[in-house]
């Protein structure tokens, strides 16, 4: 029987665009067969579901997906606080290894293709010996790399993980240039090509920046911190600008503009009277006891 085929998507950063990349992959493979797996062995990101700690990305892309694979499987290894430490202390990097092949096996179990999600650059999760190179030879998985827009530091970024990759005996497929200027696609795309081309490393697509991509509603920020509205609806507006007002307001009054999230602690009564003089129908008013942040002020018109 043929094995199946596993594409490990690393990046050469965080927030490069590993979760869109994957879940955008998986989405796409799933139009072709349903015999499509994920996995993300190490994950920083962590929420409890059912009681379980799982990374937040395997929580996505199985929710989206539609994906039937036990969570703790999607995701065999959450880094929480401590973990490091106890690691360094008394940690056997064989066990965990053991864990993740055995989830591995479980979501590969009767598939054709398996997608798996690294951490951050290739030498992330060094200090307790599963960086993301060790992790993809662990699992025998050829490397998709994507990095950020531009044509120097991506390069630069990109050969610095591709060096720790081929240490590990990995093989890059080709790298993903994200986030590139709509007006710069074109001269991207042919400039690092040509780059990447001498150095034997296939190019194989340019993603343009889509500003809502980041700028969250606030409905999403609400859930996130998990505060509690006080007053405000339209919570689908967008979120294009952050500002913490923890400054004089003749400072703060620079970095105000439409579309701004402005959290601030309820005793600045300087910086609330400054936005109600300027805009008296303040959007949204929430409360967040667990950041200890009394309120937080949405400034949006």
């Amino acid at each position: 029987m043929e094995k199946e085929k596993r594409v490990f998507i690393a990046a050469t950063r965080q927030n490069d665009g590993k979760t869109v990349i994957s879940l955008g992959l998986t989405m796409s493979f799933l139009e072709h067969t349903s015999k499509i797996g994920f996995i993300k062995p190490v994950g920083q990101r962590y929420i409890v579901v059912d009681g379980k700690q799982v990374d937040e990305d395997s929580v996505l892309v199985s929710r989206v997906c539609n994906l039937k694979f036990n969570l703790t499987d999607m995701s065999p290894i959450a880094v929480e606080r401590g973990f490091t430490e106890r690691f360094v202390e008394k940690g056997e990097v064989e066990n965990l290894e053991k864990k993740i092949l055995d989830s591995y096996s479980k979501i590969a179990r009767g598939n054709e293709l398996v997608i798996i999600e690294g951490t951050g650059h290739a030498g992330v999760g060094a200090i307790f010996k599963l960086h993301n190179a060790r992790v993809a030879k662990l699992l025998q998985a050829k490397v998709v790399l994507i990095s950020v827009g531009g044509i120097g530091k991506p390069f630069d970024e990109i050969m610095l993980n591709h060096a720790l990759f081929s240490r590990e005996g990995v093989e890059i497929l080709g790298v993903i240039i994200n986030k590139v200027l709509p007006e710069k696609m074109d001269k991207v795309n042919r400039i690092l090509r040509k780059a990447l081309q001498r150095e034997g490393i296939k190019l194989l697509g340019v993603v343009p920046y889509m500003k809502i991509l980041s700028s969250p509603t606030i409905t999403q920020v609400f859930e996130a911190l998990k505060g509690e509205l006080l007053s405000g609806d339209n919570l689908n507006r967008r979120v294009d600008n952050i500002v913490v007002g923890a400054m004089a307001p003749h400072h703060a009054l620079s970095y105000f503009a439409p579309g701004s999230l402005v959290i601030t602690p309820g005793d600045r009564e300087k910086i609330l009277f400054l936005l109600l003089w300027l805009n008296p129908m303040i959007s949204w008013l929430l409360y967040l006891p667990a950041t200890r942040l009394p309120t937080t002020l949405s400034w949006n018109w």
